[in-house]
């Protein structure tokens, strides 16, 4: 059987391009407010989730002055917990401590002059400070996250006494802090944030003001090292945003900070990529110094307050998930050779998509799968295009050709071609368009005829 030439990694290449043209084709999240009672305006607080208790435990912030009080959130509104903890601070940091199922809270500016050294755990019922031998300097703007894959609590960089733009990293195992001195180190930042990305099994680290200004690099920690990862795309440089990683689509999200653009842009991380996703509907009014939690139990995140006209408000984002579809189109040429999706493959993220071809006539000697990205043009070409000036009669191309796919089997014994879908989150929503194309020597002057269009959205 004689077959097109094009290498198959290239075919798989310009194949990724076509996706990522239509990669933000649809929305895949919405905020909504909340409207509910709830704790008093506030900024430059620290929320964390406690799955054990399944709830979102707030802590402290300013309102012009700085605060000490506790607020849950149970998944439908905000409780107080009148308890007596940690002295009233702002840009503190706190995580689930899922080994010793507690929450731990560090650091922090105390009463607005101070940087605090202390270490509290919180159990769901009340706050204890903890007394370990050896702790980090004190400081404000730092971050925490727990990682799960070593059992221990992650800390890197703020602002301390000595250093404006601290680059220590620390881990906390429930009884003491530990220093450590990696190979590598990311530069010295404030106000970044941090999150554990349980598929990767490592902590993910991005943004913040560094001494050359804010940046928006992305690293992550393995236990031992920092590695700086190289993303095609990236969030623009910002500070004072928030990230939480969603545990329902295995996505790390960043959301909003001071950055060249105001608003509440929203960016995923898939382990490879960041990407940008749209959302035509209302978002927080307050783009920075908010704080997010993601529910686990409730599978979404929820906002709380801000420096902007949102402070008192809360806000809960969902993902929205990208359905599939699969529509055949067009008209096909000769005996009409059918294009069709194999009866349950379906087109959803990580998958395969398996297509058939019917009435393949007697004679065929190979065929390929066209794949584009558009239905509509192709080039300064409208389509569907006749073929007759190539000498393809009655044949029409429904697509823009972006790759030729030359893995087609038209043996009979299983499906004819098989699409591998990367599990990226950009390609979600993302639509393609499948064309067969057999060669049977005689039957069109050319000695090839078309099948009729498929078009294809990616689901998840």
């Amino acid at each position: 059987m004689t077959r097109p030439t094009l290498p198959v990694r290239f075919t798989l290449v310009l194949a990724t391009i076509g996706l990522l043209d239509q990669a933000q084709a649809q929305p895949s999240y919405r905020w909504q407010r909340v409207a509910t009672g709830g704790p008093p305006a506030r900024w430059d607080h620290t929320m964390t989730y406690d799955p054990l208790r399944q709830e979102v435990v707030m802590f402290g912030g300013d309102r012009g002055s700085t605060l000490a009080d506790t607020w849950v959130w149970s998944g439908s509104g905000w409780s107080p917990r009148l308890v007596t903890g940690p002295l009233r601070r702002s840009r503190s940091a706190m995580v689930f401590d899922s080994a010793r199922g507690e929450v731990i809270l560090f650091g922090g500016s105390q009463m607005g002059t101070s940087f605090g050294e202390d270490t509290w755990a919180w159990d769901g019922t009340q706050w204890r400070q903890l007394q370990p031998g050896q702790t980090p300097p004190g400081r404000q703007s730092h971050a925490l996250a727990y990682d799960a894959a070593r059992g221990e609590v992650v800390l890197f960089g703020g602002s301390t006494r000595r250093s404006q733009f601290a680059r220590d990293t620390w881990t906390w195992n429930g009884s003491f802090w530990r220093p450590h001195v990696p190979a590598t180190n990311p530069p010295g930042r404030n106000e970044h944030a941090m999150v554990f990305d349980s598929v990767r099994g490592e902590v993910l680290m991005f943004g913040g003001a560094t001494s050359s200004g804010t940046v928006d690099d992305t690293w992550a920690w393995d236990g031992t090292n920092w590695r700086e990862l190289t993303p095609t795309t990236r969030p623009s440089a910002r500070l004072i945003h928030s990230m939480f990683f969603d545990s329902t689509w295995d996505t790390t999200v960043v959301v909003g900070g001071q950055k060249p653009s105001s608003g509440n842009d929203v960016w995923w991380w898939d382990g490879s990529d960041w990407s940008r996703v749209g959302n035509p509907g209302p978002e927080p009014r307050s783009y920075r110094r908010h704080a997010v939690a993601f529910d686990a139990g409730q599978g979404r995140a929820v906002l709380f307050g801000g420096n902007g006209p949102g402070r008192d408000e809360t806000w809960i984002y969902e993902r929205l998930p990208s359905p599939w579809a699969y529509t055949a189109y067009g008209q096909s040429c000769g005996p009409d050779l059918t294009l069709s999706r194999a009866s349950g493959s379906v087109p959803l993220l990580g998958q395969t998509l398996a297509s058939e071809l019917t009435n393949i006539p007697a004679g065929a000697t190979g065929a390929f799968m066209g794949i584009g990205s558009s239905s509509q043009t192709i080039g300064p070409l409208q389509l569907p295009l006749m073929l007759d000036f190539m000498g393809m009669p009655s044949c029409w191309l429904h697509q823009n050709l972006l790759v030729i796919d030359p893995r087609v089997d038209l043996g009979g014994s299983g499906p004819a071609h098989v699409l591998a879908i990367p599990p990226r989150v950009a390609f979600a929503g993302a639509q393609v368009f499948l064309q067969a194309v057999v060669a049977v020597p005689g039957i069109t002057p050319l000695g090839l005829i078309t099948s009729n269009g498929a078009a294809v959205t990616i689901g998840e």
